[in-house]
């Protein structure tokens, strides 16, 4: 058989890596391109059909990105000064698109598919100094996931199917925890303006369940735990500061609102 791979490799001024290693691979593309000083690749692959796009403008970026499968496709775009990027890719495709400006971000993400019908897809943007996510996903979840300003934290646990997580962090300050376990077609969207939020949500074997928390001011804790239902809704909307507001739901079509301002 014959195998065919595309590696791009740019690098300009002083102490920039790339390194690129491919195991029984084929149809592999890998571009990456570094501007700077002490910016560092690492690209591991062993599958078919995979594509890497990485940029880094700045100082002592680094980006590793570890796949075994096909079909998948990582965009990682760094400027800045050190920020770092782990990406673990298993099985077939799965997405992800990654943009990072600021200083000293840190980003992890795991993701396994399997088919068409298990992709993973991820789009995240960071902007600002000292924020941090963590994403795990397991088959067929979408996250999209934006943090702007500074000291921000999100980490979000996907595991099941089709479900959804949308995470906006707009200020200083914010710290969003999502779990949604072994469930299908649940939902949760999480939007933190102003500083210092809390916004906690957990789905546990769950079917078509949704959150929704937006918090704005400063000094909001929200947390919604729901388990073991289907259909049911919670929504939490904080408008003022020093708000705290708790939501348990099990069974099924359960609707819970609360509006603090």
């Amino acid at each position: 058989m014959q195998h065919k791979f595309k590696i791009s490799i740019y690098c300009t001024f002083f102490v920039s890596i790339a390194s690129l290693w491919q195991l029984y691979a084929g149809n592999n593309k890998t571009n990456s391109n570094q501007e700077g000083e002490n910016n560092k690749t690492t690209i591991s692959q062993s599958g078919d059909n995979n594509q890497h796009d990485i940029t880094q403008f700045g100082i002592s970026n680094h980006s590793i990105i570890q796949v075994t499968g096909s079909n998948n496709i990582e965009l990682n775009y760094q400027t800045g000064h050190s920020n770092n990027t782990d990406v673990l890719q298993v099985n077939d495709d799965n997405y992800i698109s990654l943009n990072q400006n600021g200083i000293s971000n840190q980003t992890t993400i795991h993701q396994v598919g399997d088919n068409s019908l298990n992709t993973n897809h991820i789009e995240a943007t960071i902007t600002g100094n000292f924020n941090a996510i963590s994403i795990v996903q397991l088959g067929a979840n979408h996250n999209y996931l934006t943090q702007s300003g500074d000291f921000n934290i999100a980490s979000v646990n996907q595991i099941g199917s089709n479900q959804k997580c949308n995470i906006e962090q707009k200020g200083d300050h914010h710290q969003s925890l999502v779990d949604q376990s072994n469930g299908s077609f649940n939902g949760i969207d999480i939007s933190q303006l102003g500083s210092s939020h809390i916004a906690l949500a957990f789905q546990l074997n769950t079917i078509s369940n949704y959150i929704s928390i937006i918090q704005s001011g400063s000094n909001n804790f929200s947390s919604v735990h729901q388990m073991n239902g289907t259909n049911n809704e919670a929504l939490i909307q904080q408008g003022s500061n020093n708000n705290s507001a708790i939501i348990n739901q099990s069974s099924s079509n359960n609707t819970s609102i609360v509006n603090q301002f």
